[in-house]
């Protein structure tokens, strides 16, 4: 089949063999810009909770997706990843980010990023207090300045709490006989 997409955008496309149906196929590209322009694009999506529902102590793992969808090399390529730290705390990422701070994660330069190439960084945190939502966000800088990207996810934490309430039916107060 024939797929059309505009210039930048990254196809992500499946097949699943019809005479095996658990050989599955995955292939990933990006829609090259005319030469010489410069483009990045970045996503980050929760992967853990799944349903973006969390409660406190759970762990919080994100994937920060970068692509250079532009038409020429890309360096430096900067990412910051910032986050509430009074409901999300930082325990790892991977690649591990060269500058680690209260509320932000700095990776100084991925790159240089070739046309078409995508890198993926994990960060996990752990909940720490009730938000609803906690937004994450990344922003990715290219050559020191131009072109720019940036999105956001939100994360909703929650504390479980059970009340227990108990109260005398019979008799309503005074002594209780035995039996």
């Amino acid at each position: 089949g024939v797929l059309n997409a505009p210039a930048g955008a990254v196809l992500t496309v499946s097949y699943a063999d019809p005479d095996t149906p658990s050989d599955v196929c995955t292939a990933t590209a990006v829609i090259q810009r005319p030469a010489g322009t410069p483009a990045v694009s970045v996503t980050k999506t929760l992967i853990s909770p799944a349903d973006g529902q969390g409660l406190v102590g759970d762990a919080v793992r994100y994937r920060l997706r970068v692509v250079n969808s532009g038409s020429t090399t890309l360096t430096p390529v900067r990412v910051v990843d910032t986050f509430p730290s009074a409901n999300l705390g930082y325990l790892s990422a991977s690649p591990t980010p060269n500058i680690v701070a209260a509320g932000s994660l700095t990776w100084t330069n991925v790159g240089p990023m070739t046309p078409g190439q995508i890198i993926d960084l994990q960060v996990n945190f752990s909940a720490l207090a009730i938000a609803n939502p906690a937004t994450n966000a990344v922003t990715v800088t290219a050559n020191g300045g131009s072109p720019t990207a940036s999105d956001t996810e939100p994360v909703v934490i929650t504390k479980p709490s059970v009340t227990v309430a108990k109260k005398r039916l019979n008799p309503p107060s005074g002594p209780v006989q035995i039996g």
